[in-house]
This record gives structure tokens, sequence and C-alpha cells, in this order.
């Protein structure tokens, strides 16, 4: 994309644009958008809403990394309401729903038809891509962190939370899912900025009884990971220094667990928040499955989890159709840079 710089025109020809101020033919000087001062970048941010300040970020890295300081004085004024974001259903296309100021298309090649999210925290998605590979992306930023390859090619019912954001130097990586060649157990896999190159994986005796198919996964502000199933069953599990696990699961207490100091959750976030209307897929008339992924927030001292989700539809009774299968994430959007030296493991 270029823009033209000419002085003060007054008419032209078929050779090129005459001067208003000596008379004479002058060359226009073509430059690309990005050579824009960042100054003048900046003031044009200012005075753009939300959903522009967003569009504007995408243009190229140039308007990205001038428009940082508006984009913060924006992520300080938003409440606590997550976007969502539905992605993989057309190569590079992904559709972002705010809560603000509606939909956005945004090119975000990153997140293919091949990845799935499987954890949401601080603007910060943890990324699986079939085969095997995983990486930290912030879809605003378009900031991408990649990390050492997963023990499987293939996810089954895998979740995954991770303790802060990517940049900290203590963060943790925590991906549980039920064994396939044992019900009887879970297999967790961790891997600690700074602690290697490569996955530690546990194994704990944890039947189907004792916690199900697992819904939601997230960090406490107590510094213990939880993971929830549908029946309010909890496993709570810490790591120490040295990379050892302490774990233990418990029930849900109704009416205390949702209390200050403990935490709040959603359950069918996608469906209360009617977003297939939103999103334009309501009146489809073929079944649908959609993957979403949860996130979690801190609100006025008080951890707050959203569970994960399959929002099914059938439009048709026959066990023959296939559904047509989406994924979306749950997000709250942040928009500052990072440094290079912070992008990598």
């Amino acid at each position: 994309m270029t823009f033209v710089l000419f002085g003060s025109v007054s008419s032209t020809n078929s050779k090129g644009r005459y001067c208003n101020c000596c008379g004479k033919l002058s060359k226009m000087r073509r430059r690309q958008w990005s050579d824009l001062p960042p100054e003048l970048i900046t003031d044009i941010a200012e005075r753009l809403g939300l959903l522009e300040v967003v569009r504007f970020r995408s243009i190229c890295q140039a308007w990205n990394s001038a428009s940082s300081t508006i984009s913060a004085k924006i992520e300080s004024l938003l409440n606590y309401t997550p976007w969502f974001l539905h992605y993989g259903y057309d190569s590079a296309q992904c559709q972002l729903v705010t809560t603000e100021s509606g939909n956005i298309t945004m090119n975000l090649p990153q997140l293919d038809q091949t990845t799935t999210c499987i954890a949401s925290y601080e603007g910060w998605l943890l990324v699986f891509k079939q085969g095997g590979s995983m990486f930290f992306f912030r879809p605003f930023s378009k900031t991408k962190i990649d990390l050492p390859n997963f023990p499987v090619s293939e996810l089954t019912d895998h979740v995954a939370a991770f303790s802060s954001p990517p940049t900290s130097p203590d963060c943790t990586v925590c991906v549980i899912n039920r064994s396939t060649s044992n019900d009887d157990e879970l297999e967790l896999n961790l891997l600690c900025r700074g602690g290697g190159n490569g996955w530690i994986q546990h194994k704990l005796d944890c039947p189907r009884f004792s916690i199900d198919t697992i819904k939601c996964a997230a960090y406490s502000k107590l510094g213990e990971f939880s993971f929830l199933d549908h029946s309010d069953n909890k496993l709570k599990l810490s790591v120490t220094h040295n990379r050892e696990i302490c774990w233990k699961n418990n029930k849900v207490v109704e009416g205390k667990d949702n209390l200050p100091g403990n935490f709040y959750y959603q359950m069918e976030y996608f469906k209360k928040t009617d977003m297939m209307n939103k999103l334009g897929l309501a009146d489809l008339h073929e079944d649908v499955s959609f993957s979403v992924c949860g996130t979690q927030t801190e609100y006025n001292g008080t951890d707050y989890f959203i569970y994960n989700e399959i929002y099914s539809i059938s439009k048709h009774h026959e066990e023959s159709n296939s559904p047509r299968k989406f994924k979306g994430v749950w997000i709250y959007p942040r928009f500052y840079q990072i440094s290079p030296r912070e992008q990598s493991w």
C-alpha cells in the first residue's frame, strides 16, 4: 500500500503535475504507508474508536507499534467481559466478536485449520498444531513464542493452563488428559520456562469417579492449578521449585467455592451469550459442533473461570450426518508489545 507526496498542485497533464509554487512540472514521490511519521500515526490512532484501533493495528507492524500507547489506554478502560475469536474455518480469516463494537475480520495465518487453542490467559493463547508443535500466540500484537514439541501428535481430551504470561521467568505450562491406555490414570505434562528444553510427564492415579472429563483448567491466585469437570469435581495441583508435583481432588462445595477468596465460574457461556447468532451462524441448515476454549481472569481479587465447551446443534436426525465443526476461544484483549528477547523460551 502506498501514498503520494507532492506540493500544492493546480493542474495535471499526461506528463505529470504542475506545482502552484513554481509553475514547473514536478515528480511525485511514492512512499509506503508504513513510512508515515510515528507521531502522526499515534495522533491518528488517538482519534479512533476501539474497533477502529483493532483494524488500524492490523495494517502493518509500524502502525501496530506506533499505536501501542492508545491501545494501552483502551485496554485499561475495558470491563471484564471477554471477546470471542472464531478461527480455523477459512484459512487465515478469523472473526472477532467484541462486546463494545461488534464484529471484525482479522487475518491470522497462525490460527489455521490445523491448530487448536487449548488455553487462554491475559491475551495469550496456547496453541497446539497437528503433528505436535505448540506455541504461544497473542492475536492483537501478532506475537508468537515457539515451545518444544509436545509428546503427542494428536489431541484427545487434552486441556491446559499456564501460570503466568509466557514472558514471565517463572511461567509453567500444564497440559492434562485421560490416559488412552489406562482409564484410571491422568497424564500430566509440564513445561517450565528456564527448566530445560523438554516436557516432563507424570501419571496420576485418578479414576473417573474421582474426576470425569475435565472441562476447565486454570491457574488460581493461590498458586495452584485447578481442573474441574461438569460434576463439580476438582483436581488441585501445585508444582514445587524442583519440578515435583503435589495434588489432591475434592468436590466443589456449592455456596463456598463461589465466594471471594475462592473462585467464580461460568458454564455454557457460549450458549448463554447467544454467540451462534452473533457470529451469523444461527440459521445454518446443517448439524454443527462448536469446540470452545475457555479463559480466566481476576475480578475484585477473585479468580473467574470460563469453562471449555462443546456446543452442538442437530438439524437432521440421520445418524450418518457428520456435523460441521467450528472452533473458537474466549480471550481478554491485551495490546502492548514485548521485546524480542522475551519472545524465546
